[in-house]
């Protein structure tokens, strides 16, 4: 479940941000500059071929009915398979989660039933809840209900998750 920063992972988080472009192109700037580490080693030394799919990934998002109404004309190009593409990656909590406190608010608020929803769960499970953890670990997240620090796995169903990033307590 943990992945590295991509263009199409970017552009979740843009659209989930209802960023701007001026925005977004900083944002971008200083994630080359800043989270280096976690960008996706095809795109590391190429930052203008990660700015220019990730702004195609963004028109996907923003111009979805306009992309599906192509789809139902069953129109095909390279751009339309693209989109189809885009379609099947699903945008990962964790690294929206991330980038959300690195540049937009410094914490972020979700149901741990809301959590695994997301990834298509419907009960906690031991594994699941491991791969989250692994996932906190890994974007340097740590988990929060009602300002005491607490583990991912010692969360109710119901009980609101707070994330924070490691350095902004």
């Amino acid at each position: 479940m943990s992945e590295y920063y991509t263009p199409q992972q970017i552009a979740h988080f843009i659209a989930e941000g209802n960023l701007d472009i001026q925005t977004t192109n900083q944002i971008i700037q200083e994630i080359f500059q800043k989270e280096y580490p976690f960008i996706h080693p095809k795109y590391q030394n190429n930052q203008q071929q990660f700015q220019k799919e990730t702004e195609t990934y963004t028109n996907f998002i923003t111009f979805k009915k306009e992309f599906e109404n192509e789809l139902k004309k069953e129109k095909t190009n390279d751009y339309i398979n693209q989109y189809k593409e885009f379609l099947k990656i699903q945008p990962n909590f964790f690294i929206t989660t991330r980038l959300t406190l690195l540049y937009i608010k410094k914490h972020r608020i979700i149901k741990l039933r809301t959590l695994l929803k997301l990834y298509g769960y419907k009960t906690r499970k031991s594994n699941i809840i491991l791969k989250f953890h692994d996932n906190i670990i890994f974007y340097h997240l740590k988990t929060y209900h009602k300002d005491e620090q607490k583990d991912i796995s010692q969360f109710e169903l119901d009980e609101w998750i707070t994330f924070k990033l490691q350095q902004n307590e």
